[in-house]
């Protein structure tokens, strides 16, 4: 006589006969009995099966357990965790998080608002 296994539930796999959680920011179907069925979440990227943590794509930040976009004109590299990690792109100046990123004004010019003046 064997005893019925339960399915493990959405975003569990079944290790020695139990059911664990898949890790951080990663998903599996219900029933699933390896971690190799768990993948990174929409907007993660790793490998848990690898040992590789999900973590949040170039160009995004983990903000409340989902990945945001770094704001206009701004970018940052695959893992940030802060929109702090966002920096304004090339020939833009400013602070994401605190003010916008905004086009850099041209030497001999100064700049009032998002306008530059000579």
């Amino acid at each position: 006589c064997t005893a019925d296994v339960v399915p493990c539930a959405e975003n569990e796999y079944l290790v020695a006969g139990a059911c664990e959680s898949c890790p951080a920011n990663s998903v599996s179907s219900e029933g699933s009995s390896a971690i190799e069925d768990c993948s990174c979440d929409t907007g993660f990227s790793g490998d848990p099966a690898q040992s590789e943590a999900c973590v949040c794509l170039a160009n995004t930040y983990l903000e409340g357990g989902t990945c945001a976009s770094c704001p206009a004109d701004s970018s940052a590299s695959e893992g940030s965790t802060a929109i702090e990690d966002c920096t304004c792109d090339d020939g833009y100046t400013g602070t994401p998080g605190t003010s916008s990123c905004i086009q850099a004004c041209a030497a001999g010019t100064y700049q009032v608002g998002e306008t530059c003046l000579a």
